[in-house]
Formats: C-alpha cells, structure tokens, sequence
C-alpha cells in the first residue's frame, strides 16, 4: 500500500532538553454517591467527543461509563454469550454512537450503543492468511489490526515475531504494518516437548503498538535501522487504510539500554532457572550459553495515541509496581514536543487537548480514576 512521502526528524538527544509539562489533578472519578467506584482491572480507557469516558472492567467483562464529571452513570456487558456479553474483553474503540469491543474467544466484534439501541455484532475476519495472529482492534473503516506474537521452535527458546497485520473483513490481508526480526523471549523454552518457563525476563527489543481512541489511526513503534548510530526507534502513524501519514526517528531511551554486567549476570542466572524448573543441568547451561542477551529493551514501556492526535511514548518505569515514569509527548506531526514526569503509582491511560486520564492506584494497588490538567 503505498504511503506518502516520509519525513524522517531527530528529535533532541534527551526528553530533558523538551518543555517540561506537569499534570495538576482536576477530578476524581466517583459514584453517584460521591463514594469512589470499585474497579478491578483496567482493561482500556475511552475518552468520549462530549466529555464523557468509558473505562473497561477486564474482570467482569463490563465497560463503565462516567459523565463529563467524573460520575459513574452506567455500565454495559458482562460474562456471557448472549448479545452485548462477552467472553474475554479486549481492545475497545469508539466508532459513532457505540464503543466496539473484540471478543477472540467468541469470534465476534460487538458494537455497543452509549445512548440506547441494541447491541450489533460481526464476525471476526478469517486469519487463515495469518495463523498464530489474534485480533486486537475494530478501526473506523471496519478493518482489524491483529497481532502475532509467539512462535514455537522445537527445540530451544519461543520466539517472538511481532507482525501488526492490516486485515479487511473478509480476512484479506491488506498490509504488513511492522515486522520485527525473530527474538527470543528469555525465560521461556520449549523443551523435549514441553514448554519451560522461568521467572527470568530480560527486555526484548519488541515493537509497541496502539490505536487511536475513534478507530481513525495507529501507531507503531519499533527499534530503528542497526545501522543508525546512536542508535534510534522508529515511530510511524498510520490512517485506518494503511496509509502511512508520517514517519520519526527518535533516539533510543537510555532507560533500555542494557549493560554489560546486567547481560551477564542475565546469562549467570538463566541456567539456574532453568534447572530449577526441572531442566537437567547440561542443557540448561547450554541454553544460557547459546542464547545471547539483547543488549537494549523495547523502545517504549507503553504508548498510545490522544483523542488530540498526540502520541505518548512511555521511555522508562517498567514493571508491576506502578514506579515513577517519563512520557514523551510527540505532536500530531510526530514531532517531539514535550517531556511529562509522572509520579509513583500513577498510571496515564489517555490523553486529550490539556488533559490526562490515570489511575492512582494506593497501597493495596486498588485504582481510583483521576483527570489531570496538564501544566508547564
């Protein structure tokens, strides 16, 4: 599919030198009884074109819909097979008057009205010209994003491939929208048969992917050419057709580069895990001897694109605890614009003109809702 002419911008050597924006927080998302809602999982958050918002409940397979001030006023799903259920809740766009949600389990896209209505529901196109792929997201045009991650050796470490597939309706593959090279995923092994997995993580240099909130664009975002020195990711957006609309290179976070000491003591470690897992110690240490330890992580923990066109590259604070991060805001060109500091235990979901969505999760990692305003 051919894309328009690509302009290719190196951005400053560090978010440092950008203008810095702090986020002052607005309003606390609460129940009509002015009590703070329980969640459970976050799954998606979904800034509304009026102010409202919906915020998926991987839990219950529920979306929660919250008024312009932060109010809980409905919710919509839950577990089931009937229309507007769901058997596992994944991504989740607003195209018209209804949020679309794909449900992989049930093969179906679900599309259901925040007014009234009933709900509507389509097949999933056919992944035969992609086997291994899953489903991620319904766009505006009513063409799917899905997203092979994992292949199979028969004997040694599971690979990850990372093809962003553009796919009709009827299944036709429109694009490949990013490839990475075959990667091994530390940690975890198929072995005489079964497969293996140890505590160990170690970051691979993945690709990272999102789409914008109506279904119009993605974005993709993935370690540069080798040859670059430094060296440098690319980020590309694209429009729901497959268009490409612009392309950045942008220097590698320092946050993912590895060291030396931190390869080898990976290496070190590997067979241990390895071993106490049941693997006969030979071939564990063999395994850690063969496999060599990426010397960057992704490019990005996390990114996602505003409702302004915005996109927000998280370049550090990975992990399970919610530690503190920086955010790299591009504008809607792609260029780079700004720099965000976010404390520890918040976590940004979405964004807009001049504000954050996030949750604040507490001591017992319990989130509550919060809309910032962003400030210099």
């Amino acid at each position: 599919m051919a894309a328009v002419p690509a302009f290719i911008f190196h951005a400053p050597a560090a978010a440092q030198e950008l203008p810095q924006w702090g986020l002052v927080e607005d309003v606390r998302f609460v129940d009509p009884d002015g009590g703070a809602p329980v969640l459970t999982t976050i799954g998606h958050f979904l800034p509304l074109p009026d102010g409202r918002t919906v915020v998926t409940q991987r839990v219950d397979n529920e979306l929660w819909l919250f008024d312009s001030d932060g109010v809980f006023r409905q919710r919509f799903g839950g577990r089931g097979e009937g229309p507007g259920e769901f058997r596992s809740l994944s991504y989740a766009t607003v195209i018209a008057d209804s949020v679309w949600v794909v449900d992989p389990i049930l093969r179906r896209a679900t599309g259901l009205p925040l007014d009234g209505g009933s709900a509507r529901t389509e097949p999933l196109p056919s992944l035969a010209v992609a086997p291994g792929a899953r489903h991620r997201f319904r766009l505006a045009n009513g063409s799917y994003l899905a997203y092979a991650e994992l292949a199979l050796r028969p004997d040694g470490p599971l690979v990850q491939e990372n093809p962003l597939l553009l796919l009709a309706a009827d299944g036709t593959r429109l694009d490949t929208m990013a490839v990475l090279p075959d990667m091994p995923l530390l940690g975890r092994f198929q072995i005489d048969g079964r497969s293996v997995s140890t505590p160990l993580r170690i970051p691979a240099p993945t690709g990272r992917w999102a789409a914008a909130p109506d279904g119009e664009r993605f974005v993709t975002v993935q370690p540069g050419p080798p040859s670059e020195a430094p060296r440098t990711m690319l980020v590309r957006m694209f429009a729901a057709s497959g268009q490409e609309l612009w392309r950045r290179l942008l220097p590698y976070p320092e946050a993912a580069r590895l060291s030396e000491a931190e390869r080898a003591a990976a290496t070190a470690g590997l067979a241990d895990r390895l071993a106490q897992r049941g693997v006969d110690r030979r071939t564990a240490e063999r395994l850690a001897a063969e496999l060599e330890v990426p010397a960057i992580g992704p490019p990005a923990q996390w990114v996602w694109v505003g409702t302004d066109g915005r996109v927000w590259l998280q370049l550090d604070g990975g992990g399970t605890h919610i530690p503190a991060s920086t955010w790299l805001v591009l504008d809607p060109d792609g260029r780079p614009e700004a720099s965000v500091a976010v404390p520890a235990r918040v976590y940004p979901w979405a964004a807009g003109p001049g504000v954050v969505w996030a949750a604040v999760y507490d001591e017992f990692d319990s989130p509550t809702l919060v809309r910032y305003r962003i400030g210099a």
